[in-house]
């Protein structure tokens, strides 16, 4: 939507990728939608590893949106978490590969991150995905849960209406 909203991307596998890690992929915020979507595009599941720590995918989105060279510190934050998987790697020890603590590391994380003031959306997209633990992040961040299954195709089409759908309800803030 036209508007002057910022963009960034940061990533995760058994750890969670920033744009200092992985400056080619990832991105600081930039007003360069084009930008974003030519990393976008690159970008892969298993990219990097097979695992998915969530927790410190949130934690790098909150570097990117706190931290960022030309962010504004009076603009609302707002965070798209987007997993084809489940929660793996413990937050604090990304070799550990433990279910029940990655599951509670990544909802610690959204709670560090709405405690910030950051709201979180988050899509799940595939059978296999742990819908129940993207539904409480969301809850947790005051955002909403969305979901996308299917071939390619639909999956596509889902994820188009999806992100027309979060884009509009992108928060509003009146400065007097």
């Amino acid at each position: 939507l036209d508007n002057n909203d910022m963009l960034g991307l940061a990533g995760y596998g058994q750890v969670g990728y920033g744009p200092a890690e992985h400056p080619n992929e990832l991105s600081w915020l930039t007003e360069n939608l084009d930008t974003i979507r030519d990393k976008v595009s690159g970008l892969q599941a298993g990219q990097w590893t097979i695992y998915t720590n969530i927790a410190q995918g949130i934690d790098k989105g909150v570097d990117v949106l706190f931290n960022s060279p030309n962010g504004r510190t009076a603009a609302s934050r707002v965070m798209i978490l987007l997993t084809d998987g489940n929660a793996n790697q413990t937050r604090p020890n990304p070799t550990e590969y433990n279910l029940s603590q990655a599951r509670l590391d990544a909802l610690a994380a959204a709670q560090d991150a709405r405690d910030l003031g950051i709201r979180i959306y988050t899509i799940s997209v595939g059978a296999e995905s742990d819908t129940d633990l993207m539904e409480q992040i969301a809850e947790i961040g005051a955002g909403e849960w969305y979901h996308a299954e299917g071939s390619i195709a639909a999956v596509s089409a889902q994820l188009n209406e999806i992100f027309q759908n979060v884009g509009g309800r992108r928060s509003v803030v009146l400065i007097r």
